[in-house]
């Protein structure tokens, strides 16, 4: 669960996880109520707000499910060559770079171009690799 907040004079909505949060404290300070943009937390992924990106990824049809559970049904599905699923949906690009880390056997980042080579970048610094 994340606490979804304006920070005062910080114009861009926050998020953070309850679990994470400590020391709380309850002020006797008025509260100063900024409107937020409901759409950049509903489109959320991992956290990760911001304006959202046209996104294609090609995917193993394995994990439609959990395509589907993360980026909702309002997605576009056709078929590839060799046994992938093209879905082209849209959302915050940073929270598409984690979520495609995750599936990195099982999915593949098409457009934008700048995203897929951010995480091209990511798999290259990887530690694990020789």
């Amino acid at each position: 669960y994340y606490l979804i907040c304006n920070l005062s004079g910080y114009p861009k909505v926050s998020l953070y996880r309850i679990d994470l949060i400590k020391d709380i404290q309850i002020l006797d300070k008025p509260w100063d109520r900024q409107p937020t943009d409901k759409t950049e937390t509903r489109n959320a992924i991992y956290a990760f707000t911001g304006k959202p990106e046209h996104i294609t990824i090609y995917c193993d049809p394995l994990i439609i499910d959990y395509v589907l559970d993360k980026f909702g049904t309002d997605v576009w599905v056709s078929e590839t060559e060799n046994n992938r699923v093209a879905v082209s949906f849209t959302a915050p690009p940073n929270g598409v770079k984690y979520w495609a880390l995750q599936y990195l056997p099982y999915a593949e980042v098409v457009e934008p171009q700048w995203l897929r080579e951010e995480i091209i970048e990511s798999i290259k610094s990887n530690p694990y690799l020789p």
